[in-house]
């Protein structure tokens, strides 16, 4: 993965953390064929305008925008994404709308848990097993929320 210089805005995460937007989707990681992280989003309602990679210390956090709103399947290069490589902490990301209408999560995830990621293949919640991380297809991972989709009705 490429190495880029980190945006770090302290304290800003706790806002966020601590809102209750509905889920309305989910988002997991993958690589793109440059070799960058790409988070892709599956929603199943509303929409989401961005995405936001935190960590648990909650002194990193960085911030990209969809160029469109995503109501259904959206895939967006996280560009200039810097991880600690060395530290092997734990990091957390989620989709959200401007609005706080919608949100989308992805799994807890550490660098090592990217690195053997080809294209095509994400790193994801897996719905029938508890929701533990797993690696799929992308297109494994559409019909998955898609399924769960369900319990958004109404």
């Amino acid at each position: 993965m490429k190495s880029f210089a980190p945006v770090i805005v302290g304290g800003a995460i706790l806002t966020l953390v601590g809102c209750s937007v509905p889920e309305r989707g989910d988002l997991a990681y993958g690589i793109d064929d440059a070799g960058d992280v790409v988070a892709v989003v599956q929603m199943c309602k509303d929409a989401v305008d961005a995405v936001i990679v935190y960590n648990s210390k909650e002194d990193f956090q960085m911030r990209w925008t969809f160029a469109e709103p995503v109501t259904d399947f959206g895939t967006l290069t996280l560009e200039n994404l810097d991880f600690d490589l060395q530290s092997g902490a734990p990091y957390s990301a989620f989709a959200g709308s401007s609005d706080n209408t919608a949100s989308a999560r992805g799994p807890e995830f550490r660098v090592s848990d990217l690195v053997g990621l080809t294209p095509g293949e994400v790193y994801a919640r897996d719905s029938s097993n508890g929701y533990e991380p797993a690696v799929m297809t992308v297109g494994e991972f559409q019909e998955m929320v898609r399924r769960d989709c369900a319990q958004f009705a109404g």
